[in-house]
């Protein structure tokens, strides 16, 4: 037998001896069931322990919401077994077999949060990936500083997760996600991990001088909890920077070191202050979510590869000046006839947002999708210029907006919601003939 894929079976001691003949079984698949939703728990209950001692063919095992402490009879002997996954395995407590599985290419604990204790990975020198996310009861991961050909580690949301071994000798690592695990305060070997693309780190276990800079393929760094000087203003091949949760600091430093950045997106973060973004003339995307500190928006007349922006649940911010007053913007429109400032902003979403009135829209030739929602101060949108390649337009909940850009020559214009905007009011006729010009329009 190749497969077996049961789900919602209630296994049972004569279950697992049937289970046992199966010994030319290859992938073997099981979502489990609360068997208290359905035997008669006045009965009582005996242990079900998962026994593979003699399935030695299986080459892939994945085990879902399995309610026993243990699992037995893993050995050296399957030497067939690549793939491992125990999935919200929320009884499971120990494994200790496990460790002798020397052909595993792939092992996942995820989300077995009574975990208590991993077994000794050291044997697994084939692993490629191992994932322990949301196993909050585990403080150490022992052997992994073996795990010569191991790629992607996944251990966010482990918060008693206390120490790491040394893991310098994991060169073969491209993605380390470190998430949510505040209790560590530091990654032994962390600038040796020469193949690294993707990490995601608290910001206190990035404490200890560091050189991010030996890291030369990090292109993705995701910083939680930000609370002091930026470590990571030296990893000079970032592409996207993420921000989560900085509560301390008030003014984002210069990022002018990180000239390769195409991204940015910060997340509840108290920052009155992120003007340095306006000097990152690589950026095609900015992102800034639920920063109820932020005060205005960067200027951004120095952003022409910008081609996304959204901010939501910023409502402080009061003011969005797109160039300095030292600018003006009708010396740039003149200066350029054709193509304004020369932005590609294709993408401006804005939600809760304080601010009054937004830059001249034609600023943006190239603006493809308009979406503003639940900015309750915000009275007029302003295009001095046709928006002839507008596709998406959204306007919701904005009590106060009364004055739109003409959309008369918006003829590729797919997608028009116009709802809670009350001081807002089209005539029939006005929507007959958006209709007639724009054929399929919703």
């Amino acid at each position: 037998m190749v497969l077996l894929n049961w789900s919602g079976i209630v296994p049972t001691h004569g279950l697992w001896e049937s289970f046992q003949r199966l010994i030319t079984l290859e992938t073997l698949q099981w979502e489990f069931v609360n068997d208290g939703d359905i035997l008669d728990i006045s009965l009582g209950r005996r242990e079900c322990v998962a026994n593979f001692d003699k399935l030695h063919m299986l080459r892939d095992i994945s085990l879902y919401d399995y309610n026993e402490k243990t699992i037995s009879g893993f050995s050296s002997k399957h030497c067939n077994l690549r793939h491992l996954e125990l999935y919200r395995c929320d009884s499971l407590h120990s494994c200790p077999s496990v460790g002798d599985l020397v052909a595993l290419e792939e092992l996942s604990f995820k989300n077995c949060r009574e975990l208590k204790e991993l077994p000794n990975l050291q044997q697994l020198t084939r692993l490629r990936k191992l994932n322990i996310e949301g196993c909050q009861s585990i403080v150490a991961v022992p052997g992994l500083g073996n795990l010569v050909a191991l790629e992607e580690f996944e251990a966010s949301n482990c918060y008693r997760l206390v120490a790491l071994p040394d893991m310098h000798k994991l060169i073969n690592l491209q993605t380390l996600d470190l998430s949510s695990t505040s209790a560590l305060k530091g990654v032994p070997g962390l600038c040796e991990l020469i193949a690294l693309q993707m990490l995601k780190i608290e910001h206190e276990a990035l404490q200890g001088g560091f050189n991010l800079h030996k890291l030369n393929k990090l292109v993705t760094l995701h910083v939680m909890s930000w609370s002091g000087p930026p470590t990571f203003t030296d990893a000079v091949s970032l592409e996207h920077l993420h921000i989560w949760f900085s509560e301390k600091i008030k003014m984002m430093p210069n990022l002018l070191n990180l000239a390769r950045l195409q991204s940015v997106h910060i997340v509840e973060c108290s920052f009155k202050d992120v003007s340095c973004l306006g000097n990152l003339i690589s950026l095609r995307s900015i992102s800034i979510s639920f920063c109820d500190k932020l005060e205005t928006l960067p200027y951004m007349h120095k952003l022409t590869r910008l081609e996304e922006l959204n901010v939501e649940y910023c409502e402080n911010i009061a003011v969005w000046a797109w160039v300095s007053i030292s600018k003006s913007l009708d010396t740039l429109w003149v200066d350029q006839p054709t193509t304004g400032t020369g932005m590609g902003l294709r993408t401006l979403s804005l939600w809760n947002v304080g601010c009054r009135e937004l830059p001249d829209l034609s600023l943006f030739p190239e603006l493809k999708k308009l979406e503003i929602k639940h900015c309750m101060r915000l009275d007029r949108l302003i295009s001095t210029m046709p928006m002839i390649a507008l596709e998406w337009l959204d306007l919701d909940s904005c009590p106060e907006l009364q004055e739109v850009p003409d959309l008369s020559q918006c003829r590729l214009l797919r997608y028009c919601w116009i709802w809670d905007c009350g001081k807002i009011s089209w005539t029939t006729d006005e929507i007959t003939k958006l209709e007639a010009m724009c054929p399929g329009l919703k």
